[in-house]
């Protein structure tokens, strides 16, 4: 076999690309192989022997996508880290994939993939760095909304209401500044001065 021909088997092996997901308690990162299937180990860093933070593909190969799930609360110590400009919260953790069965080569990659959750929790970022294996970036948002709920005064283009009597017309507003995504509102309730609650909405909406 030429060099040439081993450099194209090695470069045929990195044929796949990534998506990052960040959930309220985990990231999860989609592995899409696009040419030939993949073999090999995917796992955290320091944490080769930890079945809970290995995805073992030698005896098998995956030609369809998978992805890996680390929950922020697991063995894989997930590195967290308070920010405060902007104010959040950042979930850190770097994963290797390997392709041969026992050793780091060159062809390999170490991606360091970061999950951002902002104070007001209304938005969500993500970013994934290709580590010091390969110069690739990969950087994604998820494209979560920002809502807002107003009061307004007797239709849905009145004023805001900042005081109200008994009989006044209300109209309770949720806007979101997305067409293709919005929010259920449910569980609704009115309470007032005494205690008494009134349901508006049920939990369905």
């Amino acid at each position: 076999m030429t060099e040439e021909a081993k450099e194209g088997e090695i470069n045929d092996k990195l044929c796949f690309y990534t998506i990052l997901e960040c959930h309220s308690d985990a990231l999860r990162l989609h592995f899409v192989p696009e040419r030939i299937p993949f073999s090999g180990h995917v796992y955290v860093k320091g944490f080769f022997y930890s079945s809970r933070c290995h995805l073992d593909f030698t005896q098998y190969s995956m030609a369809t996508p998978f992805y890996f799930h680390i929950p922020y609360q697991s063995d894989c110590q997930v590195r967290r880290e308070r920010l405060q400009d902007p104010r959040g919260i950042s979930y850190n953790v770097v994963v290797i994939v390997q392709h041969h069965r026992l050793f780091v080569t060159a062809a390999d990659k170490a991606y360091s993939v970061s999950c951002f959750y902002r104070d007001t929790q209304t938005n969500l970022e993500q970013q994934l760095q290709i580590g010091d294996l390969t110069t690739q970036i990969i950087t994604q948002s998820d494209g979560t909304p920002t809502c807002a709920y107003d009061v307004l005064q007797e239709s849905m283009n009145g004023p805001i209401a900042k005081y109200a009597n008994i009989g006044d017309v209300l109209v309770h507003k949720f806007t979101c500044d997305s067409p293709d995504m919005g929010i259920l509102v449910h569980s609704c309730r009115v309470r007032d001065a005494t205690g008494n609650e009134f349901a508006l909405l049920n939990e369905r909406g």
